[in-house]
């Protein structure tokens, strides 16, 4: 523009550090030995023992929780369960309660042994009836969770209620798995097979004489057994 002043330069202001700015030691100027040391922290995600941790609480050694059982030991056992055990039951007339031990699909003549060992050892004339069956456990889901004391309890409990309806009555216990469930846990049913022990079926009811005895089927097998059976009847 004609009228317009002339242009001209105008200063700039000079620049000042500040002095703790100009005084701050540079990196390379401070040695590696005198860096201050670092602090170690652990990470989130590394693992720290339960001892550690409480220690850093502040909870004493002497109050830290111990496990005492292992979990394995304290987790409960899963049962083996038991073999069924099928029986023959006889009641004759002259108060004799026979259980057999028998082996199920057995076409052995037990009911003509057991018929002739009455006639010659408790003189029985009549024919024996039908035997009733029985199965302990009573079905195989019951026989996967039973103990061995389970099927003991339970035999015996229902020997104790039938010895009850029939208090003077002469009891054979034949065959040495079901012997097993009436005499002592610690005895041999072999030990005492032919003799006549006291059994206690329960703290309620009185001691009963039993004899013990191979069941019929063990008898038709080895015929040997039958000598000593006709002994044990008798006395001798």
């Amino acid at each position: 523009m004609p009228w317009a002043p002339q242009p001209r330069l105008c200063p700039l202001p000079e620049i000042i550090e500040e002095a703790h700015t100009a005084n701050r030691p540079r990196l390379s100027d401070t040695p590696l030995d005198n860096a201050p040391a670092k602090r170690h922290v652990k990470a989130a995600g590394a693992s720290a023992s339960v001892g550690d941790v409480l220690g850093d609480m502040g909870i004493p050694a002497s109050s830290k929780p111990v496990r005492k059982v292992p979990v394995s030991l304290a987790a409960p056992k899963a049962r083996q369960g038991v073999t069924p055990l099928h029986l023959h039951v006889w009641r004759t007339e002259s108060n004799l309660l026979i259980l057999d031990e028998h082996k199920p699909g057995s076409a052995l003549p037990t009911e003509t042994l057991l018929f002739n060992i009455l006639l010659a050892c408790r003189s029985q004339q009549k024919p024996l009836g039908a035997a009733e069956r029985m199965r302990c456990p009573l079905n195989d889901q019951l026989a996967q969770i039973y103990s061995h004391a389970d099927l003991r309890e339970e035999l015996q409990a229902w020997l104790a209620e039938a010895l009850a309806q029939q208090p003077e009555t002469e009891l054979w216990l034949m065959g040495g798995e079901l012997a097993r469930c009436f005499i002592p846990p610690d005895n041999n049913p072999l030990e005492v097979r032919f003799t006549w022990p006291q059994l206690s079926l329960s703290a309620h009811s009185p001691a009963v004489k039993a004899l013990i005895a191979p069941s019929l089927t063990d008898m038709l097998e080895q015929p040997a057994l039958k000598r000593p059976m006709w002994k044990a009847l008798n006395g001798l």
